[in-house]
C-alpha cells in the first residue's frame, strides 16, 4: 500500500475532488518510491492509479456525473441519478460504477484540447492494467515513468495545483527525471537529424541540380496522390529542408449556443460551427528517411503545433446532432 502522503492544501471546493487529489498524491509518491527501489510492476500500477485519480479529480470538479459509467440500461441511468443527487429514484444500496483510467483521460482531453491519449500514454495505461494482473517489470519502464510524469504535469496544471506541494519531498527528483529524459532525447534527435542530413547528401550527391529538382517533384507528386485522408500535412524536413509528412489524428472542435424554450422547456442548439484540427503525432521524410515518432521528439524540432485543416461540413454537423440524441 502507498505510504502516508503529506497533507495537501484544499484545492477544490468539493469533497470528492479533494479525496481524489489526496489519493492521487499518495499513489504518485508511492510510485516514485517503488521506482527508486526497482519495483517496476508496482511503480507502473501506482502511476496509473495516480493519473486516474487526477483525471477524476478534474472531472468531478466540473460535475460529479462526469466520472460515472453512463452506459445503456438501468444501471447506467442509476449511476447518473446518484451522481446528480437524485438518490430517491435509485434502489437503496446501489453503488455507482465509475469510468476507467482510459475513459477518464479521454474525457479530460475532450475538455482540454489538444491533450489526447497518445500511443505513449496508451502504454502507461496498458502497463497499469498489466501490473494489476501479472508480475514482472515492464520492459519500457523508463518511458512509462516519463510519460506518467508529463501527463501528471498537464493534469495538475488544469487543476491549478502546484507541482511542488503535490510531489512533496519528491519534487526535485521529478524535475531531475524529466530534465534527464529531455536532455537524452534532445541529444538522440539531434544525432538522428545529422545522420539523416548526411544520408540525403550521400544518396543524391551524383545528381545535378536539374535532376534533383525533377526527383523532388516526382516524390512530392507521389505523396499527394497516395495520401488521401486529412491526417497529414506537408512541412519542411528539419534535416534536409525538403518536403516531409507530418502525420496525426484529426478532431472536430464544436462551438454553439444553447437555447431553452420558455414554453416547452426543450433545449435547442443554435449557431453550430466546428473546425477540424490535426494533432501531430509523427513525422516522415521520404528524401532523407528521418523519422520522429512521438510528441516529445516533434516538440524538439517545433513540429508539435496543431494544424487547422478546414471548417466542419454539413454532414458532420448532422452527425453531431444525431449523437446528441
Amino acid at each position: 500500500m502507498p505510504r502516508r502522503a503529506t497533507r495537501l492544501p484544499t484545492y477544490a471546493a468539493q469533497v470528492k475532488a479533494e479525496t481524489f487529489l489526496a489519493t492521487a498524491q499518495q499513489f504518485g509518491q508511492a510510485a516514485l518510491d517503488d521506482f527508486a527501489h526497482s519495483h517496476g510492476e508496482a511503480a507502473a500500477l501506482h502511476f496509473g492509479v495516480m493519473l486516474e485519480h487526477l483525471a477524476k479529480a478534474y472531472l468531478v470538479g466540473q460535475h460529479p456525473a462526469y466520472i460515472v459509467d453512463a452506459g445503456a440500461g438501468k444501471s447506467g441511468f442509476d449511476n447518473l441519478l446518484l451522481a446528480c443527487g437524485h438518490t430517491k429514484h435509485v434502489k437503496p444500496g446501489h453503488r455507482p460504477r465509475t469510468i476507467t483510467l482510459h475513459e477518464a483521460l479521454v474525457r479530460f482531453g475532450q475538455m482540454n484540447p489538444p491533450f489526447q491519449v497518445t500511443p505513449e500514454l496508451r502504454r502507461v495505461i496498458d502497463a497499469r492494467d498489466g501490473s494489476a494482473h501479472a508480475a514482472g517489470n515492464p520492459p519500457d519502464l523508463a518511458e512509462i515513468v516519463h510519460t506518467a510524469l508529463r501527463t501528471a504535469q498537464a493534469l495538475l496544471k488544469a487543476l491549478a495545483i502546484g507541482e511542488a506541494p503535490f510531489w512533496g519531498g519528491y519534487a526535485h527528483t521529478v524535475t531531475a527525471l524529466l530534465s534527464k529524459h529531455d536532455d537524452e532525447l534532445r541529444t538522440n534527435v539531434q544525432l538522428r537529424i545529422a545522420a539523416a542530413a548526411r544520408n540525403f547528401a550521400d544518396r543524391y550527391r551524383d545528381l545535378d541540380p536539374a535532376q534533383l529538382q525533377l526527383l523532388k517533384a516526382a516524390i512530392q507528386t507521389a505523396i499527394t496522390s497516395t495520401t488521401d485522408d486529412e491526417g497529414w500535412t506537408e512541412v519542411d524536413c528539419p534535416a534536409c529542408a525538403n518536403v516531409g509528412l507530418l502525420l496525426g489524428a484529426t478532431e472536430i472542435r464544436w462551438r454553439h449556443h444553447e437555447y431553452v424554450d420558455g414554453d416547452t422547456g426543450e433545449m435547442a442548439i443554435l449557431d453550430l460551427e466546428g473546425d477540424v484540427y490535426m494533432l501531430p503525432e509523427q513525422f516522415r521524410c521520404p528524401f532523407c528517411q528521418l523519422t520522429l515518432d512521438n510528441e516529445d521528439e516533434l516538440a524538439i524540432v517545433d513540429l508539435l503545433a496543431e494544424v487547422h485543416v478546414r471548417r466542419a461540413n454539413p454532414d458532420e454537423q448532422r452527425a453531431w446532432h444525431y449523437d446528441q440524441r
